[in-house]
């Protein structure tokens, strides 16, 4: 084994005397920094250059997060993207509610469209279920868009549930469908002077 001890920090350095990793006193790696704020910073100086994870040979790479976190939706981990200091975009990796087993998790997606601070707002949510929820953290509920294995669902208290629109010539604005054939569709005509929907079917055509 090699043991280094030092009191002060330990620098790494060029022949010419440029230093380029740091370890500090309290155990902390500097990469383009004399000061790190966290247990690995690194600083570039160029764009596209910070981490890469390669494999020569017919294998995968991988970055885990891995936390034995007690309480239900705790962040295992995090993605966030900060504008000069200031989190605007994020991805968190969360348990989920089985605090038991701890085999469940979900994954939030956040944006911030003014304002400051570290975590943005979440918009949009993959829960343990497989259900992709955007405008609500619950499946199915009295606001926003749940998109499931075999339905899609919208509801709002205040604005339009659904909001359709066909632009340029007369046709089609929905089509429906059974078994892989087209039984019926909403749809707009020319005829319907007055501006009503016209509903067909393969049996039937009414407005």
């Amino acid at each position: 084994d090699l043991f280094l001890r030092f009191a002060d920090d330990l620098a790494f350095q060029s022949n010419a005397g440029s230093e380029y990793m740091r370890i500090t006193s309290a155990g902390k790696v500097g990469i383009g920094t004399t000061s790190p704020a966290t247990n690995l910073e690194i600083r570039t100086t160029a764009s596209d250059n910070g981490i890469l994870l390669k494999s020569t040979g017919n294998t995968g790479s991988a970055l885990d997060f891995d936390a034995n976190r007690t309480g239900a939706l705790n962040g295992i981990g995090t993605l966030r993207a900060k504008w000069n200091g200031n989190g605007v975009s994020a991805i968190y990796l969360n348990a989920g509610s089985d605090t038991t087993n701890k085999d469940d998790g979900m994954i939030t997606f956040n944006t911030r469209s003014s304002g400051t601070g570290v975590n943005p707002p979440e918009r949009m949510r993959i829960d343990s279920s497989g259900n992709l929820l955007v405008g609500t953290t619950s499946a199915f509920s009295s606001s926003g868009i749940t998109l499931g294995s075999n339905v899609v669902y919208s509801a709002s208290s205040s604005q339009n549930a659904a909001n359709f629109q066909r632009y340029g010539s007369e046709g089609e604005i929905i089509r429906l469908g059974k078994a892989g054939t087209t039984v019926g569709s909403l749809e707009t005509a020319a005829v319907s002077t007055s501006g009503r929907l016209v509903v067909k079917s393969t049996t039937f055509d009414g407005y």
